[in-house]
């Protein structure tokens, strides 16, 4: 980077400060006018969805109407103090200055040029003392001006400093300025297009949807995604009766924000239908019925797009749950995030449903074997899927699946004429199940052909959200990365720095500023991702191997559930996008303490006998004469830094043989050791609420 500092126009930049506050002061009066505040006393669930989306219109006012004056007012004092204190440096119009070349003349000026006044007098005085002699007059003594000189030399070089690092102060307040007032104004021009987009929205749609509960206190995060004209359209369409609108939009134009919010808001059909609502179950038919309209490329972007977002409600689900389990196993709100979190399971499984299946329409032309035409022949075939009849239920979603293949040849007669004859035309339907399996410990046959690029686009989107983590903690955004809910509002709250930002609370998610509120609170989400996603794709993988009847896998430790895809013909599963908080309490578990709570919670005895659990095992290995290696048995003392997921299927027979050989057998029950020790982690990690 370049050292040099030029500036081209003082006055310019003075003039430009000024019209800048002049205009931040004409926006204020302009809006003065415009202000209201908006307020609500009275109370229950309507009232309380409508004084939230009063006190949004009070919080988006105080931004556009008063914080982006103030930031412009702010910009405006940048720019004249940087022009003043340059011009108190001793410049008009144009200033240059560099620290190499401050560096240079200083140099010059107390080094060479001093040296060289030196120089000239030591060569000078003793001819000046032999020539005065000679004339027989005064001496002269050249010292006084030497000093002269090196005093002025000196001066200038302390004036040459002076100019330099006055225009270089300035210049360095003016960028730092300059930065903090563009993060502002960029955080605050999100803030005016949210404003706008809320403005598009017609009043009686949201009072509408306010009345008919469909946006609630609790959904009124929805009115913060939106930032351009394309989310405002999809949140419109979202809370409406007429969901499948949504696909006439461009995916790749829909905000993640936005994603989000579909995302929580197609897991919300999912629990009400649950319950029997009927609205629900219509409204996620049409969603899921438009796509069938649309070329199957864009419903694989759409869906893709879709179920990153129910990874991010999950990512933030698990950090909500760790952090609550930390401080109280049996806290109610775990139980509540549980079943959030197997609904966002079912939602995820939906969309790789409609991923996998192929939902949509595609053509494919291939050219027939008249070459000598001169009017091109060939052979169109077009194939649809839709996807029908929907329904929810407690197991799963059912639905149909159509699949029409229309098909014609293009033909020349007579070298002149081209002519579509039909060929084919014909639809077959197959009924699907898809659903989730908690605690299977295994996996059924699993179908790779399609579901690599998924996985794909999925590793990527991980990568993104953490790169995205980054920067909204150093600059003060996160509703764009993050799915608002109670449940995140919690998370970053627990976070906070201090019991005053606490007691405040958070209204929403636009108000939350990580570089001062609970910057950890997104580290947590950070790790909880990374962590959860590299857990789920081991386990897949190493529940897919063969084992023989002997053999205990991955998943029978973990109990981890799977989520699959049940049809006429196949079965797909896939465990990788199946979220399971207590397969990963037992990972952990297993982890930091391999048997010792076992020992601490079924061996009383142990105890008694004044034995720790380490001693116990030791002891249990030598009686039992238990052929163990190292690392098994470091791991089952919790002094392993291995963790179970990165075990290949060798150690973890070696681990499985180990507990059989320690724990022993029960001839009542006929469990083997790892069996009684896999039912002690079912014991534990079964979620009771107080």
């Amino acid at each position: 980077m370049s050292d040099i500092i030029k500036v081209h126009d003082l006055p310019g930049i003075e003039d430009y400060g000024k019209s800048i506050s002049e205009f931040s002061k004409s926006y204020s009066a302009a809006v003065s006018d415009t202000e209201r505040t908006f307020s609500l006393k009275k109370q229950n669930s309507e009232l309380d969805a409508l004084e939230a989306f009063y006190n949004k219109l009070n919080l988006l006012q105080e931004k556009v109407f008063h914080k982006v004056p103030e930031a412009l007012e702010k910009y405006s004092k940048t720019n004249t103090v940087f022009s003043s204190t340059v011009k108190n440096a001793g410049f008009e119009v144009k200033a240059w200055t560099s620290e190499s070349g401050r560096g240079t003349v200083t140099k010059t000026l107390t080094g060479d040029q001093t040296t060289a006044v030196s120089k000239v007098k030591s060569e000078l005085q003793p001819a000046l003392d032999t020539a005065t002699q000679l004339l027989e007059i005064d001496s002269i003594n050249l010292s006084p001006i030497q000093s002269k000189a090196e005093e002025e030399l000196s001066t200038e070089s302390t004036n040459r400093t002076n100019t330099h690092n006055a225009v270089d102060g300035a210049h360095r307040t003016f960028v730092q300025g300059l930065d903090e007032t563009t993060e502002t104004i960029n955080r605050l021009q999100r803030d005016v297009n949210n404003a706008k987009s809320i403005l598009r929205m017609p009043a009686d749609f949201v009072m509408n949807s306010i009345s008919h509960k469909v946006l609630t206190k609790d959904k009124m995060y929805y009115l913060d995604s939106m930032s351009n004209d394309v989310d405002a359209s999809v949140v419109k369409d979202v809370l409406s009766e007429s969901p499948g609108n949504i696909m006439k939009q461009r995916p790749e134009e829909i905000s993640e924000s936005a994603y989000n919010v579909l995302s929580a808001e197609v897991t919300d059909w999912v629990i009400r239908g649950k319950k029997g609502d009927k609205l629900a179950e219509k409204k996620l038919n049409h969603f899921v019925g438009a796509m069938g309209d649309e070329p199957t490329t864009k419903v694989d972007q759409f869906t893709t797009s879709m179920l990153q977002a129910g990874d991010r409600e999950a990512w933030t689900l698990i950090a909500n749950m760790k952090q609550n389990h930390a401080k109280n196993p049996n806290d109610p709100k775990i139980g509540r995030d549980q079943e959030r979190l197997t609904n966002v399971n079912e939602f995820i499984g939906l969309m790789k449903s409609i991923n996998l299946l192929d939902i949509g329409y595609g053509t494919e032309i291939s050219e027939l074997a008249h070459e000598t035409y001169k009017i091109p022949t060939f052979k169109s075939t077009t194939t649809t899927k839709r996807m029908k009849n929907i329904d929810i239920t407690n197991s799963g979603v059912t639905f149909s699946v159509s699949t029409n293949i229309k098909a014609f040849e293009r033909k020349n007669v007579l070298d002149t004429v081209a002519v579509d004859q039909p060929i084919k035309d014909e639809t077959t339907t197959e009924t699907y199940r898809s659903g989730t399996m908690a605690g299977i410990g295994a996996n059924l046959v699993y179908n790779k052909a399609k579901a690599a690029e998924l996985q794909k686009a999925r590793e990527d989107a991980l990568e993104a959200f953490q790169e995205d983590v980054t920067v909204s903690v150093s600059k003060g955004i996160v509703n764009t990365i993050l799915p608002g809910s109670v449940t995140v509002l919690e998370l970053l709250q627990s976070f906070s720095g201090d019991d005053e930002s606490k007691s405040e609370g958070l209204a929403s998610l636009s108000d939350y500023n990580p570089s001062k509120k609970g910057s950890n609170a997104l580290s947590a989400i950070s790790n909880v991702a990374k962590a959860q996603f590299a857990f789920n794709s081991k386990v897949d993988q190493l529940q897919q191997e063969k084992l023989e009847q002997t053999q205990k896998s991955i998943g029978e430790y973990l109990k981890k559930g799977t989520w699959y895809l049940e049809g006429d013909k196949k079965t797909y599963t896939d465990s990788s996008i199946y979220y399971d908080f207590n397969a990963t309490l037992r990972a952990e578990e297993m982890n930091d303490r391999g048997m010792l709570g076992y020992v601490e919670t079924k061996v009383p005895e142990a105890a008694q006998s004044g034995l720790t659990p380490e001693q116990w095992i030791e002891k249990q290995i030598k009686n039992n004469e238990v052929k163990v290696d190292k690392q098994t048995k470091d791991y089952l003392m919790g002094q392993s830094d291995k963790n179970i997921t990165d075990m290949n299927q060798g150690e973890i027979n070696r681990l499985t043989n180990a507990l059989d050989g320690i724990i022993g057998g029960n001839d009542s029950t006929g469990n083997r050791g790892v069996e009684k020790y896999i039912l002690y982690l079912d014991e534990k990690y079964e979620y009771k609420e107080n």
